[in-house]
Order: structure tokens, then C-alpha cells, then sequence
């Protein structure tokens, strides 16, 4: 952490910018332990070996770690695959066309967590 304490050469990159408190930082480290992604196990799911399956490791993998379908409701993935698709167009990445899209949309809700 020194580093980004404003000492070394991160120090006169920053500028003014100043480092994050001790408190912050141990709000910000929870934060991201509570809210990162939880990457599959993948022997949970034989039918990854699916066409559906592929076109959901295929397409999701080009930008992150492959998501556990339990972290969302069936009713939640369709909106968190749109806000993907809108993160794929502005990495300028290639978008998967229709299909391919409700394929990955209904693999993901087929192993979706429990509605709340």
C-alpha cells in the first residue's frame, strides 16, 4: 500500500489525488468481497457441454470469469445479460446475434437461484 500512499512513482502519477483512508479502504475491501462475482463450478453443470452451454462460456468468458447462474433469480439474467450486451459494445467487442443470446439467457435462468 505504500505505493499508493503517495510515496514512489505511483505518488507523482496521482498528482493530487489523495489515497484512500485506512477506514475507507476496509469499507471499499468489504464491498467488493460482498459484491464480486462468484466464478462457476463447472462440475455442477454437465450441460455446459451444451450448445447452450458453449455459447454461454464462449461469449461470457471474452470479458470475465464465467458467473455462477445461482447468483441471480430467473427474472434477474435477462437484464444482467442486456447490461453485458451494452458492456460488449462499448469494449468493442462482438455481440452474439439473437439465438445465441436467448441460449446463453435460458442456460442462465435453467440454473438461476431460488425467486426471492
Amino acid at each position: 500500500m505504500q505505493m499508493m500512499s503517495g510515496h514512489g512513482m505511483m505518488g507523482m502519477m496521482m498528482g493530487r489525488v489523495e489515497a484512500l483512508s485506512e477506514g475507507e479502504l476496509r469499507a471499499l475491501v468489504a464491498y467488493l468481497q460482498k459484491h464480486a462475482q462468484t466464478p462457476i463450478d463447472t462440475t455442477q453443470y454437465p450441460d455446459l457441454d451444451t450448445q447452450a452451454g458453449r455459447s454461454f462460456q464462449e461469449t461470457c468468458a471474452r470479458c470475465h470469469a464465467l458467473p455462477d447462474p445461482k447468483q441471480h433469480t430467473r427474472d434477474e439474467w435477462p437484464s444482467v445479460v442486456a447490461r453485458m450486451k451494452q458492456n460488449m459494445v462499448a469494449m468493442d467487442k462482438s455481440v452474439p446475434k439473437g439465438q445465441t443470446m436467448k441460449e446463453i439467457v435460458a442456460f442462465l435462468q435453467r440454473h438461476a437461484k431460488d425467486q426471492q
